[in-house]
């Protein structure tokens, strides 16, 4: 699975590098820096109080296998889901038993979503919306997320339990950037929870 990431990791680079505009990313990676940078104590601190540290290192041994893996694709009014969707979830069902496929309401099922966020992210359309979604479900629950347009070779939750000694995992997109397509984490990680918190503050 690892070499299959990195595969893909390269291939999206190749692709999709040509596209992204440097200039309005950076512009746009200072703008969210400098809004948070000051925040930054406030946030470690309800952190700090939401996980504290006993409680979340007796959970360290938790096996991913018998955690939950997520994938989620919205579910608007009259959508069509693509066919690479389809053929994606299908698979990581196959090969993923304990896969739970989610659409907008199994979504609100499981993770409550604060009124005030829930306008914003979802005016700014289902990326955003998934953006929160994933990092309130690790925390809540611990598991790994898959992006719906994944195709796994294997059981993911299997392939990184070796693997995830710090209690989190995510794919390096470039230099110190880091990607959320694939995520994986015990519950009430730190580092889950403070980019949680971070989206809530700049939302």
């Amino acid at each position: 699975l690892i070499e299959s990431l990195t595969v893909q990791v390269k291939r999206a680079r190749r692709f999709y590098g040509p596209t992204v505009n440097a200039a309005t990313a950076i512009a746009a990676r200072r703008e969210i820096g400098e809004f948070l940078k000051p925040r930054i104590p406030d946030m470690l601190a309800q952190v700090s109080q939401e996980h504290p540290a006993d409680a979340v290192d007796s959970d360290s041994s938790t096996s991913m296998t018998a955690l939950p893996v997520y994938s989620y694709w919205q579910s608007a009014p009259d959508a069509v889901i693509p066919d690479i969707v389809h053929v994606c979830r299908a698979h990581l069902r196959a090969v993923t038993p304990q896969a739970i496929l989610l659409d907008d309401a199994g979504a609100r099922e499981r993770l409550y979503v604060p009124d005030y966020i829930s306008g914003r992210v979802q005016s700014g359309g289902p990326a955003q919306y998934s953006d929160y979604l994933r990092v309130g479900l690790l925390e809540a629950t611990g598991g790994c997320w898959v992006d719906a347009t994944c195709y796994p070779s294997q059981n993911p939750a299997e392939a990184v339990d070796p693997l995830l000694g710090m209690g989190v995992i995510y794919p390096r997109w470039a230099g110190k950037q880091i990607g959320n397509w694939f995520i994986a984490a015990q519950p009430g990680n730190h580092v889950i929870a403070l980019q949680r918190i971070a989206l809530e503050t700049w939302w």
